[in-house]
């Protein structure tokens, strides 16, 4: 998902519900900052204590992408929450989309404890909503997110960015060298997972999956933060609906 869903979405539902302009701003805000923060800023917790390593995403072509132990920091926790299913571990952290996550309950019901907190709130539905565009890729430089044969091409105004430029010509000139360098998350499929129109397809183990669409996707991501943004609404006092 990008700022289209992260914020715009996220700000809609929010008033939908019943949070008034500034709750609903400050949970979209965080949403989207998740994708916003790329270094290391200074936040400090309850207690007035600096938390180190705050960082939630890299560019697309910063070197930690490819740096092993920051999938555990930055994907997987922020973008990619693992399934837990399968054999071995890059099986088992295979990113689910929250209607069929376990984990998604559980930091769910971790976030409830410590009791309604518009920022926090917002960056769990970052987490949830990624969920269903970026399901069965880990966050991890794994071959689990080795896939070939994405359709449509890149032919679209979008891939003029530069950073798409650079990665097709290291895909291109640097092949050999570089074999597992774009096996992280879904790397390989750019930025197809996250436009809400696109409908597209790839193979992996010489298997072509479904098509997907992933408008489908997305309602359904809205649907399962609509409820859960109903309960913290009714809950904490906030539900009028506009």
């Amino acid at each position: 998902m990008q700022i289209d869903f992260h914020f715009g979405m996220i700000y809609v539902l929010s008033r939908s519900v019943g949070f008034d302009e500034n709750i609903s701003e400050k949970i979209a805000w965080a949403s989207q900052f998740v994708d916003d923060c790329k270094e290391d800023v200074k936040i400090l917790d309850e207690n007035g204590n600096k938390i180190e390593h705050i960082v939630t995403a890299y560019n697309a072509i910063n070197p930690k992408n490819f740096v092993f132990e920051e999938g555990f920091e930055v994907w997987i926790p922020f973008h990619f929450l693992p399934g837990g299913e399968g054999e071995s571990l890059p099986e088992r952290l295979v990113c689910k989309k929250a209607s069929e996550n376990p984990n998604a309950n559980t930091i769910l019901t971790h976030y409830r404890v410590k009791g309604f907190n518009p920022v926090y709130l917002g960056i769990l539905l970052h987490v949830i909503g990624d969920t269903f565009s970026h399901e069965n890729f880990n966050g991890m430089l794994s071959r689990q997110n080795d896939i070939c044969e994405v359709e449509p091409n890149s032919k679209k105004k979008i891939t003029e960015k530069l950073y798409i430029k650079i990665l097709e010509f290291l895909k291109r000139e640097l092949k050999d060298v570089l074999l597992d360098t774009f096996k992280v998350g879904h790397a390989e499929a750019e930025f197809r997972p996250d436009i809400p129109y696109m409908e597209w397809s790839y193979t992996k183990e010489k298997e072509k999956v479904p098509p997907i669409k992933n408008l489908e996707r997305v309602e359904e991501g809205l649907r399962f933060i609509y409820d859960i943004l109903i309960e913290e609404a009714e809950n904490n006092g906030y539900s009028n609906p506009i």
